[in-house]
């Protein structure tokens, strides 16, 4: 079932749904000093099928020995087997997960919340608007909305970032942007001079 955690998103034979399913790093991309990409695919062959999100849902990532921490999907939902999820080194789960390679594992549950209203959305234009890290959940709906490009009219997303070493996804500002009516401004917030 999409867009709640109940059953739907794990298999029915776990045995805890608080248990988190193993998934192996399978990517990292370093997008900025603090801030990088995982894509992340979970092991158990069950739990993977069984895996359904909505744009915008979350997931509760464990580092093993570590703890927990909720992390926002970034990949959309047609990204079948895989998950996305954007990282910024922030304290100790965030900071252990960094230092982790590709191969290693990590736990997730979830996914949680309710999600965008995607099928709402369809026939109408479309307004996002983030800033630094506020991308990360926007990236799964841009890319969901760009799956299915014929299904709305303008889309807008406006992006604020401090600098431009802390622009997020610039590579698939490039990709949105070659698509009909889809406008992107990823306007710079510059520091005052003291």
């Amino acid at each position: 079932m999409r867009g709640t955690h109940v059953s739907g998103a794990i298999p029915e034979s776990a045995p805890n749904p608080y248990r988190p399913w193993a998934a192996r790093i399978t990517s990292i991309i370093d997008l900025t000093p603090q801030e990088k990409l995982f894509e992340l695919r979970l092991i158990d062959p069950v739990a993977r099928e069984a895996f359904d999100f909505s744009s915008g849902q979350f997931v509760e990532l464990s580092v093993f020995g570590v703890g927990e921490a909720p992390i926002s999907i970034s990949s959309a939902p047609s990204k079948q087997g895989f998950i996305e999820l954007c990282v910024r080194n922030a304290g100790d789960v965030t900071g252990a997960l960094h230092r982790k390679q590709c191969g290693d594992i990590v736990g997730l549950r979830g996914p949680f919340g309710r999600g965008f209203p995607f099928e709402e959305m369809k026939g109408h234009d479309v307004l996002l608007v983030a800033g630094g890290l506020g991308i990360a959940p926007l990236k799964s709906l841009l890319n969901h909305i760009h799956d299915d490009r014929h299904d709305f009219g303008k889309v807008t997303n406006l992006y604020g970032a401090n600098k431009p070493a802390e622009v997020l996804f610039l590579y698939h500002f490039g990709i949105w942007q070659h698509r009909h009516a889809f406008a992107l401004h990823p306007p710079l917030r510059q520091p005052r001079a003291a």
